[in-house]
Parts: structure tokens; C-alpha cells; sequence
């Protein structure tokens, strides 16, 4: 797996000229509001735990959508490399979706899925389509354990580099439209998720996925835990394996609050993952002794607590 993993900096650097260019190409496109008679067109599938958009199956025989009146009816030809929206439901939930397919049948830019239950939001996928290939994602799903959950990532072979935030769920995101009303600026992105909301980040993970879990062989991969006051709660630093601090090079450290509250402990050495249960002898460090091991430029975020200057 390492010899395939490319240069992050150089991907996310190609993914945001892809962005711009999709971005200057649509400026002043139309963006149709229909409804689409395929029962199956932009349905979400999942692969290895990972939601994609499942492959388009376009029949250029039969009718393929009709505006809201159903006054006009349109074939597939009609809508090639033009942004569409359109809505359907999904086991209950209303799905808004906007995008656009190619002359080859493919998925093509940029197609966002924003999904709700009732009138709250629950998922946002945001995907960018090359010819039918999915470059790089990003999401915002409403976890089980009521927390949001967002991932940043760009699709390698058989894994995802990239990022992953945990935030606390305090409020909804509530939609104030329905499918004939909607407008493409109501079709919410990830990055506009982000912009708009207060929650506190509870965790972040640098690093590859696979399978829906971290698993990242670099030794390069970091998990940070924040507590409830902001300050940080734990920081690992290594190999990670189905979503585990999981490396035996002996190069692997961490470092966590204690559990009487008394003051951040170091530990240096392996981690056994999920399997083994090991005792892990974590030592009380002054902060004097973790500042002069730990770089806080090393990290995307703040150690706050841990090194109060910041990054």
C-alpha cells in the first residue's frame, strides 16, 4: 500500500484546480428543477462502508424526466453537462440531489446528495466526478451516537486519504422547502455545513481510511480527542488498523488527560489494537518535558491545554 500513496499536497492541489475549473464552466449555467421517472437515477449505494453514487443506467428510448407540471417532457439528450436538480425518496427519507451526467452516460463535476428525515437534515454527500470516477469526497452524516460526522477525503485504489471531524450535535438542520420550490442555493454543501454551524469539534483524525474505519500503514496518521471545555483529552500519533491505534515499530506515542484529572501522561512504545488487552504504562510529564517532545506545528489543530501557545 505505501508505494501507491501518492503526494497528498500535490492531489488536494489538482482536486482544488478541478473545483475551480467546474466552478468557472457553470458561473452562468441554468440549473433545471426537474422531476426524473427513473426510479433508480442518483441513488446512493455503499461500497466496503463507503457511500457512492451508484452508476448511472440512462435509457434514451423512453421519457426520461418532466417539469413539475408535467406540461414538458424531456429526453436523457436533453440535460447532457447541465446541472439538474431533482428529488426522490429513500427508505423514508426525502433526497435532494444536484449534478449533472455526461454524453457517456457517467457522473460528471460536481453532484451533491443532501438527505432529510422529516425536515432535518441527516446526510450531505458531495462528490467530484471524473467521467464516472469518484476523485474526491466530502460528507456530513448525522451519527447514531448524535454527534455530525465529516470526512474530507480523495479516492486512491483501494483506500481514502484525507480527513475526518467529529462535532457535538446540539441543533437541526431544518429545510424550508419542498421538491417544486427548491433552488440550487438551497442544496447545502459541506463547506457551507461547516460555515454555519457552532457545534464544538470533539475529535479529528489526519489519515487514511478503508473499509469505512482508519487504517493507515504510513505511521504518519493522527487521531486528536478534545474534552468537553475544548482542551485537549488525547493524541495519538502512528499506525492505525479498522479504526485502532494498532503499530509495533516501537515509534508510536501518545499522549492523554488522566483519568483522576491529574494533568496530561506520556507514553512512548507499541499499541496492540482492538484484539489485545495491554495495560498501557502511561507516565506523568510536566508540560515543560511534552513541549520540548511535541511540535504543535505538527498538527492541523490546537493542543489546547496540552501547549497553550497554539499553533
Amino acid at each position: 500500500m505505501n508505494a501507491e500513496i501518492k503526494n497528498f499536497a500535490e492531489l488536494a492541489e489538482q482536486d482544488h484546480e478541478i473545483l475551480i475549473n467546474i466552478a468557472a464552466s457553470s458561473k452562468e449555467e441554468t440549473v433545471y428543477n426537474i422531476e426524473v421517472l427513473s426510479n433508480n437515477f442518483a441513488r446512493s449505494e455503499v461500497i466496503n462502508e463507503e457511500t457512492f453514487l451508484s452508476a448511472l443506467e440512462l435509457d434514451d428510448s423512453h421519457a426520461f424526466a418532466r417539469d413539475w407540471n408535467g406540461s414538458t417532457v424531456y429526453g436523457v439528450d436533453v440535460f447532457y453537462n447541465t446541472p439538474i436538480i431533482t428529488s426522490y425518496e429513500d427508505n423514508g427519507n426525502e433526497v435532494y440531489f444536484y449534478g449533472r451526467y455526461n454524453e457517456s452516460g457517467n457522473w460528471n463535476g460536481t453532484c451533491i446528495l443532501n438527505t432529510y428525515n422529516g425536515d432535518n437534515l441527516v446526510s450531505i454527500f458531495e462528490g467530484v466526478y471524473q467521467n464516472g470516477n469518484l476523485f474526491s469526497y466530502k460528507r456530513v452524516d448525522d451519527e447514531k451516537d448524535g454527534t455530525w460526522l465529516v470526512t474530507d477525503r480523495i479516492s486512491q485504489d483501494n483506500y481514502n486519504m484525507g480527513k475526518t471531524w467529529r462535532y457535538s450535535k446540539s441543533n437541526e438542520f431544518v429545510k424550508t422547502f419542498d421538491a417544486e420550490t427548491i433552488k440550487e442555493k438551497q442544496i447545502i454543501t459541506v463547506d457551507e455545513f461547516l460555515n454555519s454551524t457552532n457545534e464544538r469539534l470533539m475529535s479529528y483524525y489526519k489519515g487514511n481510511t478503508s473499509n469505512g474505519l482508519y487504517n493507515d500503514s504510513t505511521g504518519k496518521a493522527y487521531l486528536i480527542k478534545y474534552k468537553d471545555d475544548g482542551n485537549l483529552d488525547y493524541l495519538y500519533v502512528g499506525k492505525m488498523k479498522d479504526g485502532y491505534p494498532n503499530d509495533n515499530t516501537g515509534k508510536v506515542w501518545s499522549v492523554a488527560w488522566g483519568h483522576a484529572n491529574d494533568g496530561y501522561h506520556y507514553y512512548d512504545g507499541n499499541f496492540y489494537g482492538k484484539d489485545q488487552k495491554v495495560n498501557y504504562s502511561f507516565k506523568p510529564m510536566s508540560k515543560d518535558e511534552i513541549e520540548g517532545i511535541i511540535n504543535p506545528k505538527d498538527f492541523d489543530y490546537p493542543l489546547t491545554g496540552l501547549i497553550d501557545s497554539g499553533l
